[in-house]
């Protein structure tokens, strides 16, 4: 069984920055991969001891790379996002939200590069599913939308 974050543990842990955080999950894993007991009874904590071993990989993997491709980020980012353990809601989706909210959409312009984008891409329903999955509208309808309420003089 695995023993849960104690009062403390999570004090120190909410007083790290986010770069303290990633450093000291790497850290740790490190130490746990370097350390496990390769002949764990428990299969559950002998699965999570070959996770973190397959996550340290993955992460020296990466961080040898200078200008690694977004392919190899891709695959590390989606094994960690579907290996995120219980009670950890530091996923992809947590940290995509984030950037949203931090984004400044009020510029002028946003609409034009999308438009842009749009119009030069080569996989146009590419570009439409991913403004539906930001949006939460389709493409064209959005288009109508603005067809119907942009002001006129």
């Amino acid at each position: 069984m695995m023993t849960r974050m104690t009062a403390e543990m999570k004090r120190i842990f909410e007083q790290m920055n986010k770069d303290q955080k990633v450093r000291m999950f790497y850290e740790l894993a490190k130490y746990i991969s370097d350390n496990a007991n390769e002949n764990v009874e428990d299969n559950d904590i002998q699965n999570l001891f070959n996770d973190i071993t397959d996550i340290v990989n993955n992460i020296e993997k990466i961080g040898k790379k200078k200008y690694c491709t977004t392919n190899d980020l891709l695959t590390a980012v989606e094994y960690l996002h579907n290996n995120t353990p219980e009670g950890i809601i530091r996923d992809a989706d947590t940290i995509l939200n984030d950037l949203i909210q931090e984004n400044d959409f009020e510029f002028t312009g946003i609409a034009q590069d999308i438009f842009n984008i749009w119009k030069k891409t080569k996989d146009k329903k590419a570009v439409e599913e991913m403004f539906f999955e930001f949006v939460g509208i389709e493409f064209k309808e959005y288009l109508e939308k603005c067809l119907d309420e942009i002001t006129r003089k």
